[in-house]
């Protein structure tokens, strides 16, 4: 099968497993990273050793239409940034969304399954949609969300089980397009804000452990006195105390312990914003 990736390196096994199942990829197109946090570095790799064409950019309609009139049979956007156009002259419009949609619509779900405490997630391979992850589902897989989840390990899971739930897709493509199903009424999650991403004191000491684990290597952003820093990992415990919420209560030479409403947090790896 003739296919255009569109998509970074959170999902690269998903294009690799493509290519080793024998399909021909005629492009793949990225957006720009920060090469700190998000990369296209692998998928760029991939491009080079199969001499695929490689872009950062958008798709438009023309490419689209030109990519059919080589006889591209799917479009698979695979944590693309940027809108895809619709076009049916591409018979299969495929979308990996790492969320059990409808709930977990959006660009980042994956800090939102976190934060609202979920016990269960998942990945949906839908059709594209001109809204947002709306699209008809082909197939979903969900799985458990543990107690101590991170962003790291459940993008992981997602990446794992997106890679497995292709396979399966492509194999049988005809089969699960025909019986592909409309969602219902979804939730959809908006970026976080700046605000969002920031820890309050006076929150109780899980919670502010559950933020950090939530935005993992993107970090938290916090305040403490006149400094402001993004948090990467900490270390909480529940204790009375008389100190000051939000006090900078004990440093060593790599942590910092701040008191919060019911306990104090130990920042264990931080980066200061200047």
């Amino acid at each position: 099968m003739k296919i255009v990736y569109c998509g970074f390196d959170i999902f690269k096994d998903c294009l690799s497993s493509l290519i080793n199942a024998g399909h021909e990829i005629l492009a793949i197109y990225s957006f720009p990273t920060d090469n700190k946090h998000d990369f296209h570095k692998e998928v760029l790799r991939i491009a080079s050793k199969n001499k695929i064409k490689f872009i950062v950019g958008p798709i438009n309609e023309n490419d689209l239409n030109a990519f059919a009139r080589e006889g591209c049979e799917m479009i698979l956007s695979a944590g693309f940034a940027y809108k895809i156009p619709q076009c049916k002259k591409i018979p299969y419009r495929l979308n990996i969304h790492p969320a059990p949609l409808p709930y977990g619509r959006g660009a980042w779900p994956l800090v939102g399954a976190i934060l609202e405490e979920n016990k269960e997630w998942g990945v949906t391979i839908h059709e594209l949609s001109e809204e947002w992850d709306e699209g008809a589902i082909l197939d979903q897989e969900k799985f458990e969300i543990e107690s101590n989840e991170s962003l790291e390990t459940l993008s992981a899971k997602s990446q794992i089980v997106a890679r497995k739930m292709l396979l399966r897709v492509t194999n049988d493509l005809e089969t699960y397009w025909g019986k592909r199903k409309k969602q219902g009424k979804g939730v959809y999650w908006k970026m976080p804000t700046i605000d969002e991403r920031t820890i309050k004191w006076e929150w109780p000491v899980a919670k502010i452990e559950r933020h950090v684990r939530a935005f993992g290597k993107h970090g938290s952003r916090a305040l403490i006195g006149v400094n402001t820093i993004f948090v990467y990992d900490v270390g909480v415990w529940r204790e009375k105390h008389n100190y000051s919420i939000g006090e900078s209560v004990w440093k060593t030479n790599n942590e910092i312990i701040v008191a919060a409403i019911d306990g104090l947090v130990c920042i264990r790896f931080w980066e200061e914003i200047t």
